[in-house]
Parts: C-alpha cells; structure tokens; sequence
C-alpha cells in the first residue's frame, strides 16, 4: 500500500496502470490477463467483503482495474446500502454465537 504523497506522484508522472494497482489495498487480490480481444485487460479483484470475485475490462490495466473497483463499491453500496450500515450489521451478526431456538 502506498502513502498518498507516492500515489499522487504516480499520477503527476501518468503512471496510471501502477496507480490503478494501488488502488486495491491486497495486491493478491488483484489478477490481470491481457489478450482478451483488441488491445483488452480483465481485471479481476477479490472482494473479501462480498466474498467473491469481481471483474472489470478495459484498454489497459488502469481502465481494467478501475472497472473491477468501481463495480466492486457499487456492488458493496448495493449489498449494504448507501450508508453502509447493513455492512456493520452483517459484520455484528457474524461475530455473535448462534442462538439455540
């Protein structure tokens, strides 16, 4: 992970593919795989929240990555709600012992 100074000096310098790398917080949660087609990348981001994989395709690794992670929040917002409170819900309810009926 990298400290905002070094990640806006990728961008300053446009090295938007290292940036878009960045951007998901466990590097081996991130995939890539190129040659899907003309000039294509798929990006492919384990989202621990939902537990399970997300993917996203773009002109190059940072449209790619970029793909998988706004689809990733927005599939978060929409699991969780807007406000996310559904989140600390589910997060509450996992920690708790199963209730005998």
């Amino acid at each position: 992970s990298l400290d905002g100074e070094t990640f806006e000096g990728l961008l300053e310098a446009a090295d938007l593919d290292t940036a878009a790398r960045h951007l998901v917080a466990q590097p081996p949660a991130l995939s890539l795989e190129d040659g899907l087609g003309k000039h294509l990348v798929k990006a492919t981001i384990h989202c621990s929240v939902l537990n399970r994989r997300i993917h996203g395709i773009g002109e190059s690794v940072a449209k790619a990555v970029l793909d998988a992670w706004a689809t990733c929040l927005l599939s978060v917002r929409t699991e969780f709600g807007a406000d996310l409170s559904g989140l600390n819900r589910a997060q509450r309810q996992s920690r708790e012992p199963p209730q005998s009926p």
